[in-house]
């Protein structure tokens, strides 16, 4: 966003399917959020992340960007726009990263609905939301909890 398009949303269309996954995750997440069963709602938000990934990876929007821009303007559109969405989403689960991310892209709603983006709003200033661990932090943390179980 920064090198490419002066780290302002790009004018874009959203992709009907994803549009699509995106009403029926809201759908379904609120679901399992009402009956409980908050670890399915989680995954079917990381379920949609990891498509979105791919279709971030198919997209090429670092080659795009030079011989078709309209393209990449979409593919990045539609990135930002699941991201907006995924954060929605999250915010019962994640309620200060979540807000973080609405911050940035410059979206003020909570409702539990469709979240539209708008073009051209320049983002704001970001960091990294999770430091990732290191896996033998991790190995660590796990048995010290398992002997102070025992």
């Amino acid at each position: 966003m920064k090198k490419y398009f002066n780290n302002t949303i790009p004018n874009g269309n959203v992709n009907e399917e994803i549009r699509k996954n995106v009403e029926q995750l809201y759908k379904s997440v609120g679901s399992s959020i009402e009956k409980g069963n908050l670890k399915i709602a989680i995954e079917e938000v990381f379920e949609f992340i990891r498509s979105i990934n791919k279709y971030f990876d198919e997209k090429n929007p670092w080659i795009t960007v030079n011989s078709n821009n309209e393209e990449c303007s979409d593919s990045i559109y539609n990135c930002l726009f699941s991201i907006i969405n995924i954060a929605n989403l999250l915010n019962s689960f994640l309620s200060s990263s979540s807000h973080k991310v609405k911050t940035w892209l410059g979206c003020d709603v909570s409702n539990w609905r469709c979240v539209d983006l708008k073009a051209n709003i320049v983002i704001g200033e970001f960091e990294i939301l999770f430091e990732r661990l290191d896996k033998k932090l991790i190995d660590e943390e796990l048995n010290r909890l398992k002997g102070s179980l025992k």
